[in-house]
């Protein structure tokens, strides 16, 4: 008896855990699991992006700023309208997955 008590505490601190893990990740993004968050957080901001940027005007000699750059995917979206795009997170996982995603 105790010893199904005891395996059963551990299987909730390990998905506890786990879901604490994950949710860090996906807040700021690190590591491989975090690369990954971000490559998803590409995929689904792809549409509002794309919304967005039909509602704005971008001057064509314009620098540009991304507060908060994810995986990169708006920068590299920015980067027709404007010769200059820079991306910032605060989380180096982010700007590693953005740069990665950029690279020519």
């Amino acid at each position: 008896m105790h010893q199904a008590i005891i395996a059963t505490v551990i299987r909730i601190g390990l998905a506890a855990g786990t879901g604490a893990y994950l949710g860090r990740q996906v807040k700021k993004p690190s590591r491989f699991v975090g690369r990954f968050f971000a490559s998803l957080m590409n995929a689904s901001h792809s549409g509002l992006t794309d919304w967005a940027l039909t509602h704005v005007q971008i001057p064509a000699n314009a620098t540009v700023l991304d507060v908060g750059c994810g995986g990169g995917r708006t920068i590299e979206k920015l980067a027709n309208f404007a010769p200059l795009v820079y991306g910032v997170d605060y989380a180096a996982g982010s700007v590693a997955a953005s740069a990665a995603h950029n690279r020519g």
